[in-house]
This record gives C-alpha cells, sequence and structure tokens, in this order.
C-alpha cells in the first residue's frame, strides 16, 4: 500500500506546457465514488491500471493501491462498468524545484486545467510555480445528477464564469450552472483554451 499526499491547485496560464518534460494521454472513469474510498480505471499512454483510493485525511493525504491490468480490459470497464462519464485529459509533467507537478488539461466532458504536487509528508514545504492559483486541496469532487455531464475528476470545477457569460452550456440548463458558479466563481483555464 501507498500513501498518496497531493495538493491540488487552480491554473491562471498555459506556461506549464513549455515547463513540461512530458505530457501523457489519459482516459478515466469511476467504477465507484464514495466518501470511504474511490475505484478508478485508466488507459494512461495505451496501458491499462486499476486505483483504489482510501478516504481522504486531513485534506490531502489517503492510503492509494493502484495495479496494472491488461489495456482491453480497462477499455471494457471504461465502457461498461463507469459512473458518469468518462474523462480525457492530458497530463504534463513538470518539475519546479524539488517536486514535480502534474498539470491535466481536461478535454472532456468539459475543458479546465488543475494542477496537482505529490508530498513526501504533509507538511512538506512547497515552491509555486507561476501557473499556480488559488488551491483547491480537499474539495469534494462535483458530480452532476444527469448522463449528459458528470465529472469524474478528483478535486474537478468547472470554468464557469465564462461558461455563464456565454450564457451556453452544451446540455447542461442554465439554473444548474448558476448553481455550480455560486460553488466555483473562479475561471480556471485561459483564453487559449476556449473552445
Amino acid at each position: 500500500m501507498a500513501k498518496e499526499i497531493e495538493r491540488k491547485f487552480l491554473v491562471t496560464d498555459d506556461s506549464y506546457r513549455a515547463m513540461a518534460t512530458a505530457v501523457h494521454h489519459i482516459i478515466q472513469g469511476y467504477i465507484s465514488r464514495r466518501k470511504e474510498g474511490t475505484v478508478r480505471v485508466r488507459v494512461r499512454d495505451g496501458r491499462g491500471f486499476l486505483a483504489v483510493k482510501g478516504a481522504t485525511l486531513e485534506g490531502i493525504s489517503r492510503d492509494e493501491w493502484e495495479y496494472e491490468i491488461p489495456e482491453a480490459d480497462a477499455m471494457e470497464m471504461l465502457a461498461k462498468a463507469c459512473e458518469g462519464n468518462v474523462v480525457e485529459k492530458e497530463r504534463h509533467i513538470v518539475p519546479f524545484g524539488d517536486l514535480v507537478w502534474e498539470v491535466d488539461r481536461f478535454i472532456r466532458p468539459v475543458e479546465m486545467t488543475v494542477a496537482e504536487v505529490e508530498l513526501p509528508s504533509p507538511s512538506t514545504p512547497i515552491s509555486l510555480p507561476p501557473f499556480i492559483g488559488q488551491e483547491v486541496s480537499g474539495t469534494r469532487p462535483i458530480t452532476i445528477p444527469t448522463s449528459d455531464l458528470a465529472l469524474a475528476a478528483d478535486s474537478a470545477l468547472y470554468d464557469s464564469q465564462k461558461m455563464l457569460n456565454r450564457g451556453s452550456f452544451p446540455r447542461l440548463n442554465r439554473g444548474l450552472f448558476v448553481i455550480l458558479y455560486k460553488f466555483y466563481p473562479q475561471p480556471i483555464i485561459s483564453e487559449s483554451h476556449a473552445a
């Protein structure tokens, strides 16, 4: 068993792209999402993984078990066993200071960008890269109860201000979007990522 200790942040611009030393393509979904823990299936660069994560402790720490599985099995689980929508994202690996940051640019079901850094201990001091904004560690993921749109990303946040200002969001009514905006009013992707 491993211990996952990570802090998560909103991303203010796309300067992380020039700083990245690698980019990975990820498709993932959740077989189970409960406060006691989650079961996630993922395909990363053509390799399948199954992860079980315990409840979050102290906002940034939880137990984690991850196993490589055949890609075909992972793809079948994504298609048949996941709750909500499957998430597709690019993970940018950004070394900064003594740590390695992972910046996730979500492609579907919605566009957003968040960064996380794994730590050796909860008290590890960190230096923030220039693209880092507000910390969102410990926030609960949002799941919209509709088959048209459900977020399956840990600590997923919407770029609600931009979508609200446009006055539209595919297959999502404006009233629900206003509710989301009250929880997450900060834009989290740069204009260069806008559709």
